[in-house]
């Protein structure tokens, strides 16, 4: 990955962005409706973290609907493979194989620490999800204790929420 950064060919372009998967097979009902739940019901933290223009971020990774019973369908759909409702305009979308869990909110990057930011949080929001006791359990506070107590393994998000303005008072 570093002599991809630093490669003279790697361009990047405002519109595009990072998309994560994640293995649906990491996944029951109950994780990823909790994974669902989390990124869109801390809107303001997430778009904080996608580092996209708010253009770029309702374009790409919009999170638009609320509900605990639209984040089990959504689950659902993707764990089932039902895929005529999304848009690929949702922050969390199943791929059409139906193997992955794709994460869009990410703007594109050549900077080494956001890439790695990137991909530890979504590492530290799954391994949250599954920590918590129940989805009451999804809140900002708890996520930022929890990555609190592990920031060795997630030093790239770590450094980079301590210097966020939304989660500073939690810290």
């Amino acid at each position: 990955w570093h002599k991809i950064f630093r490669s003279k060919l790697l361009s990047v372009d405002n519109s595009c962005g990072i998309h994560i998967h994640l293995s649906t097979m990491a996944f029951n009902e109950e994780l990823l409706f909790r994974f669902i739940k989390f990124i869109y019901t801390h809107r303001d933290f997430i778009f904080s973290i996608s580092g996209r223009t708010k253009s770029s971020f309702k374009t790409w990774s919009c999170i638009s609907r609320n509900g605990d019973i639209f984040y089990r369908e959504k689950a659902l759909g993707i764990l089932n493979r039902i895929h005529s409702w999304e848009s690929k305009s949702n922050a969390i979308v199943g791929n059409m194989c139906g193997e992955t869990v794709e994460l869009r909110i990410f703007s594109s990057t050549k900077t080494p620490a956001i890439f790695w930011k990137n991909l530890e949080f979504c590492d530290c929001v799954y391994y949250f999800c599954k920590y918590v006791e129940s989805s009451e359990d999804l809140t900002l506070q708890n996520f930022v204790n929890f990555l609190s107590l592990r920031k060795s393994k997630y030093k790239n998000l770590y450094k980079f929420i301590i210097t966020m303005k939304e989660a500073q008072h939690l810290l």
